[in-house]
């Protein structure tokens, strides 16, 4: 799990391309699909928590409320990014056709 958000940390970072190619709106849909994937594995990790399977203070624990949070939050910054570079380019072309 550690690598797969390190994978995704480095195409939110520009290191490595996005997995999703829609123009303007590639940096927020990314980082919307990554969100909601370090969700689901949040999920998965407290589900396994509340049976038991994982204590707290255990790697899997330290991981879900470290990395994992640190890493959800910065996906919601690149979702806030990328919203505001949508938001640009249409006030962009706004004021082309106003000429």
């Amino acid at each position: 799990m550690s690598e797969e958000i390190d994978e995704y940390m480095d195409m939110l970072l520009g290191r490595t391309p996005l997995p999703v190619n829609n123009g303007i709106m590639s940096l927020m849909e990314s980082a919307t699909y990554m969100f909601a994937r370090a969700g689901e594995i949040t999920g998965k990790l407290q589900e396994a928590e509340s049976k038991g399977y994982i204590t707290r203070g255990s790697q899997h624990y330290k991981f879900r409320t470290g990395k994992l949070r640190t890493f959800m939050d910065v996906c919601s910054k690149t979702i806030e990014l990328g919203s505001r570079h949508v938001t640009w380019a249409s006030k962009e072309a706004e004021m082309r056709e106003w000429g």
